[in-house]
């Protein structure tokens, strides 16, 4: 079972609902797990806390490594040639070569001679949509944080860095965390070559996507979020204090006020410059 249990720690599923079932199906089935912490882990819910104490768990009683889950973990622009991503520090927006030290910057006209644009070449088309400009931008700082964070990961399981459990913990987090966050980010690029619309699945793009939508709707139909809004938010901060509602749901409560009030705040704006 500890390959499958590896395989869910590199892949983990979206939602926290998911992620919750599956580490406890695992957990359930762990030699080890008694029967007060499966009750423990049952009773917490779908919880971030929760989850993080159960994927800790997964990992002791299975005897698996932050470095073993990240290792076949790599972003996906990590095949792109390095030094064709770099620019001096003295460079003058890419027009001086300079010498010395390199820095990994994302400026427009070297982008256009990576492996980046090579495997989407509707980057350097002029009918591509900006939005894919903030993501392709967004994806190299991606990969740079990501591969900082990694090196300081391997460092720590190596013995050459000494951090807490505590601070080694959240160092695998955020290094996961950036993993899928570059992920994201190049689904976006794949899902518009393929399909030719953008998808703006991503938290950097959805506050593009919900001011185009904005932009589009007409001032009776501004008032009529504004009040429908309203009765939504206060609905959803009822149910947030309701007991009975499991935890699980609540996540979705969560995001779903977090999108409205996004929103809100977008037409409230666009209603304040029209008056």
């Amino acid at each position: 079972m500890r390959t499958e249990v590896l395989e869910f720690l590199r892949n983990l599923p979206k939602s926290n609902r998911d992620r919750f079932n599956k580490a406890f199906a695992f957990l359930s089935e762990t030699k080890g797990v008694s029967f007060s912490q499966r009750l423990s882990y049952n009773a917490s819910g779908a919880t971030e806390s929760n989850i993080k104490k159960m994927i800790y768990d997964l990992k002791k009683f299975h005897k698996i490594t932050d470095v073993e889950v990240l290792s076949k973990k790599r972003p996906v622009i990590k095949d792109i040639e390095e030094n064709q991503m770099k620019i001096p520090e003295n460079a003058d927006n890419g027009a001086n070569t300079g010498t010395g030290s390199s820095e990994l910057t994302l400026i427009s006209e070297e982008t256009k001679k990576t492996d980046l644009h090579k495997e989407f070449p509707f980057l350097s088309e002029k009918e591509c949509p900006p939005e894919l400009h903030i993501v392709t931008g967004l994806l190299v700082a991606s990969w740079k944080r990501y591969n900082e964070l990694f090196r300081r990961l391997q460092a720590v399981n190596e013995g050459t860095e000494e951090i807490s459990e505590d601070e080694k913990f959240e160092l695998a987090a955020a290094t996961n965390k950036e993993f899928e966050n570059n992920d994201q980010l190049y689904k976006e690029l794949v899902h518009y070559r393929e399909n030719k619309k953008v998808l703006a699945d991503h938290e950097a793009l959805k506050e593009h996507r919900a001011k185009q939508e904005i932009e589009a709707m007409s001032t009776a139909d501004l008032v009529k979020f504004q009040k429908n809004a309203a009765s939504y938010l206060s609905k959803g901060k009822k149910d947030l204090l309701d007991e009975e509602i499991p935890e699980e749901k609540k996540v979705i409560i969560r995001e779903r006020m977090a999108d409205r009030e996004l929103r809100l705040a977008l037409v409230n704006k666009k209603l304040g410059m029209n008056a």
